[in-house]
């Protein structure tokens, strides 16, 4: 209402002040009455239709020149604005009496003067009508998107878990065939700590430090199976350890590597995940000495349930802000590069 009465007031000044300089200047003024009784006139008609403002763009919003409707619409809007011009007068007049100005010259009579001020006030309630209604359906349309990606996400992460449970139980009948009882134990007390974590997890995004500890916890295991083949390092500078991350993001390309890169080294298995941050970007690496790519697969072609459900997941929470990159180095073995914007808290750094 305040903001409204601003308005109407600049347009009062707007209206009262030029032609009070050009009357003035010409010597109709001479009188101050006369003045004084132009002034109280053109504020009481244009503070008359900002008290009718409200009933205005009421009707404006409730009739809308819609298809099917514009007759109707018009009609109430003729009725309406001639009722409104002669409230707008009848408060004129009573303006000029509690003001003790004489009346003489003014009418009660509808102008097209009036006309036009309804309509243009009619017309300025519709187009703030339509400016809200493209905000609302933006708004509810960016909400429905982030909703929507959310779920992709949610689907997602979700079928990850039964993958990861075949892969953690086809470890421990590794284990239980070798007669292997002690390392097959603990090697279920180990999975069923990280499948607790991964049913528990609620968060879309976790600390790169958090997802690193889970996976040190699941190369602990694999360690467990081959005590004398497998060594696997972790490294995380201190600086980067509050990134946020897509949770479990890393397990997929680590066991990726351990059952395809390094799966037939019987010797000297050897697998590093590095951690770097440069230009607001963190990257992640995954590297392996095992026998590497054939030299005609292709990333598209051949990707496995982690690889494909990994970069779903990538391109759905970062869309073309990610880079995702699996070669085998001129010196063997396989690499997987991923970079994402650093974040911390959702707020890229």
């Amino acid at each position: 209402m305040a903001t409204s009465w601003l308005v109407w007031s600049a347009i009062v000044i707007l209206e009262v002040a030029p032609a009070l300089l050009s009357r003035a200047g010409a010597g109709e003024f001479v009188d101050p009455a006369v003045a004084r009784r132009f002034i109280i006139v053109r504020a009481s008609v244009w503070y008359g239709w900002w008290l009718l403002t409200p009933f205005v763009f009421y009707l404006a919003r409730r009739f809308r020149f819609a298809a099917g409707a514009r007759r109707r619409s018009f009609a109430v809007h003729l009725v309406a604005a001639l009722v409104a011009i002669q409230i707008n007068n009848v408060f004129v007049f009573g303006v000029l009496t509690v003001s003790h100005v004489a009346t003489t010259g003014r009418s009660l009579a509808p102008s097209p003067t009036g006309l036009l001020q309804y309509a243009a006030i009619c017309g300025v309630a519709l187009i703030v009508g339509l400016l809200q209604r493209e905000r609302d359906h933006t708004i509810a349309t960016a909400k429905l998107e982030t909703e929507l990606a959310q779920s992709r996400l949610n689907a997602l992460t979700a079928q990850l878990r039964p993958h990861f449970l075949y892969n953690a139980l086809n470890g421990v009948a590794m284990l239980i065939r070798a007669r292997n009882n002690a390392a097959a134990l603990e090697s279920v007390l180990g999975y069923s700590e990280l499948l607790r974590n991964v049913l528990d997890a609620q968060a879309s995004d976790v600390p790169l430090e958090r997802e690193l500890e889970f996976l040190d916890k699941y190369l602990a295991i694999e360690r467990m199976r081959f005590p004398e083949t497998f060594s696997a390092t972790i490294t995380l500078p201190k600086d980067i350890g509050d990134a946020l991350v897509p949770n479990f993001i890393l397990q997929p390309l680590v066991e990726n590597a351990l059952h395809h890169g390094l799966r037939d080294l019987e010797t000297d298995a050897r697998l590093d995940v590095f951690a770097s941050r440069h230009d607001g970007v963190v990257r992640l690496e995954v590297r392996d000495n095992g026998v590497g790519r054939p030299a005609q697969w292709r990333l598209d072609d051949g990707s496995g349930v982690g690889l494909r459900n990994t970069r779903a997941r990538l391109r759905q929470r970062y869309g073309d802000a990610h880079h995702f990159e699996l070669h085998s180095p001129a010196e063997g073995g396989t690499l997987v590069i991923l970079e994402i914007p650093y974040q911390t808290d959702g707020v890229a750094r």
